[in-house]
């Protein structure tokens, strides 16, 4: 079986997106449903599979990206 990873990163270059973000950001904050909004943080998800005979490898991957702090 297989250990599933899945984790968030957000977007490094701000100036390309800017404009992008700005309009987004707008229309993030127009109510969703029952007056709720959700902000759009701008980033993307990786998911990345690990064999669970290698639960170290993907320790050590988790280290390497910093994604235990948080």
């Amino acid at each position: 079986s297989l250990i599933k990873l899945v984790y968030f990163s957000r977007h490094e270059d701000i100036q390309t997106d800017d404009k992008r973000r700005r309009r987004l950001k707008h229309r993030a904050l127009v109510p969703i449903g029952h007056k709720r909004s959700y902000p759009i943080l701008g980033g993307r998800l990786h998911f990345v599979k690990f064999e669970t005979g290698n639960l170290n490898d993907c320790l050590d991957f988790i280290n390497s990206k910093q994604l235990h702090h948080g």
